[in-house]
Protein backbone atom coordinates (compact mmCIF):
# COMPACT_ATOMS: atom_id res chain seq x y z
CA UNK A 1 0.00 0.00 0.00
CA UNK A 2 1.28 3.44 -0.94
CA UNK A 3 2.48 5.69 1.88
CA UNK A 4 2.05 9.45 2.18
CA UNK A 5 5.33 11.35 2.14
CA UNK A 6 5.85 15.02 2.98
CA UNK A 7 9.04 16.41 1.43
CA UNK A 8 11.07 19.24 2.90
CA UNK A 9 12.88 21.64 0.55
CA UNK A 10 16.31 20.23 1.42
CA UNK A 11 15.34 16.91 -0.10
CA UNK A 12 14.97 18.54 -3.53
CA UNK A 13 18.38 20.18 -3.30
CA UNK A 14 19.98 16.89 -2.27
CA UNK A 15 18.21 14.98 -5.02
CA UNK A 16 19.38 17.17 -7.90
CA UNK A 17 22.66 18.78 -6.80
CA UNK A 18 25.55 16.34 -7.04
CA UNK A 19 27.75 18.58 -4.90
CA UNK A 20 25.20 18.45 -2.07
CA UNK A 21 26.55 16.44 0.89
CA UNK A 22 23.24 14.54 1.05
CA UNK A 23 23.09 13.72 -2.67
CA UNK A 24 23.79 9.99 -2.29
CA UNK A 25 21.27 9.56 0.53
CA UNK A 26 18.51 11.33 -1.39
CA UNK A 27 19.15 9.37 -4.56
CA UNK A 28 19.27 6.07 -2.69
CA UNK A 29 15.64 6.50 -1.66
CA UNK A 30 14.41 8.48 -4.67
CA UNK A 31 12.45 5.46 -5.85
CA UNK A 32 10.14 6.01 -2.87
CA UNK A 33 8.91 9.29 -4.32
CA UNK A 34 8.00 7.44 -7.49
CA UNK A 35 6.04 4.65 -5.79
CA UNK A 36 4.22 6.51 -3.01
CA UNK A 37 1.91 9.50 -2.57
CA UNK A 38 3.76 12.79 -2.31
CA UNK A 39 2.39 15.69 -0.30
CA UNK A 40 3.71 18.91 -1.73
CA UNK A 41 2.99 22.22 0.00
CA UNK A 42 3.59 25.29 -2.12
CA UNK A 43 6.19 26.87 0.20
CA UNK A 44 8.62 24.04 -0.57
CA UNK A 45 8.05 24.61 -4.28
CA UNK A 46 8.68 28.35 -3.96
CA UNK A 47 11.69 27.77 -1.74
CA UNK A 48 13.23 25.29 -4.20
CA UNK A 49 12.62 27.33 -7.31
CA UNK A 50 13.47 30.72 -5.87
CA UNK A 51 16.65 29.76 -4.08
CA UNK A 52 18.44 27.47 -6.52
CA UNK A 53 16.46 25.89 -9.31
CA UNK A 54 15.68 29.10 -11.19
CA UNK A 55 19.39 29.36 -11.97
CA UNK A 56 19.66 25.83 -13.33
CA UNK A 57 17.48 24.77 -16.27
CA UNK A 58 18.24 21.05 -15.78
CA UNK A 59 17.07 21.07 -12.15
CA UNK A 60 14.05 23.18 -12.99
CA UNK A 61 12.97 20.88 -15.82
CA UNK A 62 13.41 17.77 -13.66
CA UNK A 63 11.44 19.37 -10.83
CA UNK A 64 8.71 20.47 -13.23
CA UNK A 65 8.43 16.94 -14.58
CA UNK A 66 8.15 15.53 -11.10
CA UNK A 67 5.40 17.83 -9.84
CA UNK A 68 3.22 16.92 -12.83
CA UNK A 69 3.06 13.25 -11.82
CA UNK A 70 -0.21 11.71 -10.72
CA UNK A 71 1.10 10.67 -7.29
CA UNK A 72 1.78 14.29 -6.28
CA UNK A 73 -0.86 16.01 -4.17
CA UNK A 74 -0.66 19.74 -3.63
CA UNK A 75 -1.76 21.06 -0.26
CA UNK A 76 -3.82 24.22 0.02
CA UNK A 77 -1.72 25.84 2.66
CA UNK A 78 -3.44 29.21 3.13
CA UNK A 79 -4.54 28.50 6.70
CA UNK A 80 -1.07 27.21 7.61
CA UNK A 81 0.66 30.23 6.11
CA UNK A 82 -1.45 32.60 8.17
CA UNK A 83 -0.70 30.74 11.40
CA UNK A 84 2.97 30.48 10.52
CA UNK A 85 3.27 34.15 9.72
CA UNK A 86 1.73 35.06 13.09
CA UNK A 87 4.19 32.74 14.83
CA UNK A 88 7.10 34.25 12.90
CA UNK A 89 6.15 37.72 14.16
CA UNK A 90 5.70 36.38 17.70
CA UNK A 91 9.17 34.85 17.58
CA UNK A 92 10.61 38.14 16.31
CA UNK A 93 9.01 40.10 19.17
CA UNK A 94 10.74 37.94 21.76
CA UNK A 95 14.00 37.73 19.82
CA UNK A 96 13.65 34.01 19.23
CA UNK A 97 13.49 32.59 15.71
CA UNK A 98 13.95 28.82 15.91
CA UNK A 99 12.69 28.06 12.41
CA UNK A 100 12.37 29.78 9.06
CA UNK A 101 8.91 30.53 7.67
CA UNK A 102 8.81 27.47 5.38
CA UNK A 103 9.66 25.20 8.31
CA UNK A 104 6.94 26.79 10.45
CA UNK A 105 4.41 26.15 7.67
CA UNK A 106 5.55 22.53 7.43
CA UNK A 107 5.21 22.21 11.20
CA UNK A 108 1.64 23.52 10.94
CA UNK A 109 0.84 20.99 8.22
CA UNK A 110 2.37 18.16 10.24
CA UNK A 111 0.27 19.02 13.29
CA UNK A 112 -2.95 18.85 11.26
CA UNK A 113 -4.44 15.42 12.03
CA UNK A 114 -6.68 15.62 8.95
CA UNK A 115 -3.65 15.21 6.67
CA UNK A 116 -2.39 11.65 6.51
CA UNK A 117 1.40 11.66 6.64
CA UNK A 118 3.45 8.50 7.09
CA UNK A 119 6.93 9.88 6.41
CA UNK A 120 8.75 13.20 6.39
CA UNK A 121 11.86 13.43 4.24
CA UNK A 122 14.09 16.13 5.71
CA UNK A 123 17.72 16.75 6.49
CA UNK A 124 16.64 18.98 9.40
CA UNK A 125 15.09 16.34 11.61
CA UNK A 126 15.72 18.40 14.76
CA UNK A 127 13.19 20.96 13.50
CA UNK A 128 10.40 18.41 13.28
CA UNK A 129 11.16 15.52 15.63
CA UNK A 130 8.89 16.74 18.42
CA UNK A 131 5.74 17.02 16.34
CA UNK A 132 6.46 13.96 14.18
CA UNK A 133 6.85 11.87 17.31
CA UNK A 134 3.44 13.03 18.56
CA UNK A 135 1.79 12.07 15.26
CA UNK A 136 3.71 8.84 14.70
CA UNK A 137 5.35 10.17 11.54
CA UNK A 138 8.68 8.59 10.68
CA UNK A 139 11.46 10.95 9.71
CA UNK A 140 13.72 9.73 6.94
CA UNK A 141 17.34 11.00 7.14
Amino acid sequence: MAKNILLDTGFWFALYEQENPNYNEANTIAYLIETNNIILPSPTIYDSIYTRFAKNREYLNAFDGFIKKSNVRFINDDEYKEKALRKEFEYAKIGKRPYNLVDIILREIITDDSIKIDYLFTFNSDYFIDICKKRGIEIIF
